[in-house]
């Protein structure tokens, strides 16, 4: 059975000890303590409390991810022990809750006093199968919100956060996938598709359990600094940038405007017209293309363009072969190191690391999205400018 996670003033001085190899007790020449880096952490108090609230059929990946962050930030080297920070998996003692892969975790404390914990996490997975949000789960994470806490959601661990309405008026990380039923349901949050990680004050939301040790590398650089957090990263062979999420499917935009403005920026990729052009040739206000643009795809209508368009210039360097100056010049971009800055934003790399499989894949989805979009329009949208114009 898992053993409870310690905290870091149960054996202090027994952690002292074993890590400096001598008598905590023992005085120096000067009368003081003699004391290391992480002697002087453990004895400050800076210990990390991270309580788990698992949901049924959670994501395992998640879980392991963010835990190992932690372990790793915890100890000195590998050595894993819970010094600097502490996890702990809270909730129903009486059964165990089994992850998406059948896998359980039982709960090693059960909801009570929040003032034991710094962060709240709140991990969950097939949301067609979850059950309704308990009363003592939804207890434990308001009470968590009255007294301060930071509280984050992983995936779709941000239902109860939504559910308990605390991510009101806020902003919230949203996979493709939920996006449009999120936003129907919750219509005073403000769902965005165009990043994996949102810190909003004290609530942090991210979308999707691969994007999990970013959240925990984000954590332990909040809680504890840049150093653990590059450690955390080497361990993990984590890039230094998160990888954003791509633009989406034509498929999820149903506004007809919205999937016409997809087109126009498809044709106009080596030449990006201004928004003000492009809701002139819809016949709208560049204000209501902007609004319903980000309503329907939970990104600005610049995103989506930049992305696009970055597609291209990656498919001109490795397709054409195209200078990375040259590309970027052709796809509107400033200069090189523009379109290499952006290309590393995006997909953590720079445009001459893509292999062939990654550069063939782009390359594919650039050359049938605009022909699925217009497959799906009719002739021409009344009261709009034809495109040609």
């Amino acid at each position: 059975m898992y053993k409870s996670a310690m905290s870091a003033s149960e054996s202090t001085e027994r952690h002292i000890g074993e890590i400096s190899g001598v008598n905590p007790h023992r005085k120096g020449r000067n009368g003081a303590l003699p004391q290391n880096r992480l002697q002087k952490e453990v004895a400050f108090g800076t210990n990390l409390r991270v309580a788990f609230v698992l949901r049924p059929h959670f994501s395992l990946t998640a879980v392991a991810t963010i835990v190992d962050t932690l372990r790793f930030a915890a100890d000195e080297g590998a050595k894993s022990r819970p010094i600097r920070c502490t996890w702990t998996f809270v909730g129903d003692r009486d059964a165990p809750t089994f992850s998406s892969a059948g896998i359980p975790i039982a709960a090693t404390e059960a909801f009570g006093d929040v003032s034991r914990f710094d962060v709240i996490v709140v991990v969950a997975g097939l949301i067609e199968r979850e059950p309704p949000l308990d009363a003592h789960t939804l207890a434990f994470i308001r009470a968590a919100d009255r007294a301060g806490k930071q509280i984050a959601g992983i995936g779709t661990g941000v239902l109860p956060l939504l559910q308990a309405g605390l991510l009101d008026g806020r902003s919230c990380s949203a996979h493709w996938f939920r996006f449009r039923d999120f936003a129907d349901r919750f219509p005073k949050v403000r769902f965005r598709t165009d990043r994996v990680l949102i810190a909003d004050g004290r609530y942090v939301t991210c979308a999707g359990a691969t994007a999990a040790g970013h959240f925990g590398v984000w954590l332990i650089r909040q809680h504890h600094g840049d150093a653990l957090a590059h450690k955390c990263m080497d361990m993990l062979l984590l890039p230094e940038n998160i990888v954003q999420p791509q633009p989406p499917a034509p498929v999820l935009a149903q506004s007809e405007r919205v999937r016409r403005a997809m087109l126009i920026l498809e044709e106009t990729v080596t030449k990006p017209l201004r928004i003000e052009q492009i809701a002139e040739r819809l016949g709208v206000s560049s204000r209501h293309l902007q609004r319903v643009f980000r309503e329907e795809l939970g990104m600005t209508l610049q995103t989506y363009s930049r992305t696009l368009r970055l597609h291209y210039g990656l498919w001109q360097v490795h397709s054409v072969g195209s200078t990375v100056a040259h590309a970027a010049l052709e796809c509107g971009f400033t200069d090189a190191a523009h379109f290499s800055r952006v290309c590393m934003q995006t997909y953590g790399k720079r445009p001459l690391a893509f292999s062939k499989e990654e550069v063939a894949k782009i390359a594919d989805e650039f050359g049938h999205r605009a022909s699925r979009i217009a497959e799906e329009l009719p002739p021409r949208l009344p009261g709009s400018r034809r495109s040609q114009e």
